[in-house]
């Protein structure tokens, strides 16, 4: 049965820059209030903290996969030892 090791490491390696993405896009608007005002802070700590957001995400979904690739490959040879 595969392990999928390589897949894992990329897979913690984009999360947690996912997790960065979220922490910078807070402080930035964070610190935007006070240079550029309320709304470009939003704007720009939202973007960040979205694109931030939607690599954690994706890299859930694809861990995801991967248990149900070795859940499958269990349960089939499960079925081939009857």
């Amino acid at each position: 049965m595969q392990t999928y090791g390589i897949a894992k490491v990329f897979i913690l390696l984009i999360e947690v820059i996912g997790w960065l993405a979220v922490a910078i896009g807070l402080f930035a608007g964070l610190a935007l209030i006070r240079q550029e005002g309320v709304q470009m802070a939003v704007l720009s700590g939202f973007s960040i903290t979205a694109s931030g957001m939607t690599l954690i995400t994706v890299m859930q979904i694809a861990r995801a996969i991967i248990d149900t690739a070795r859940n499958t490959a269990k349960i089939v040879d499960l079925l081939e030892k009857k």
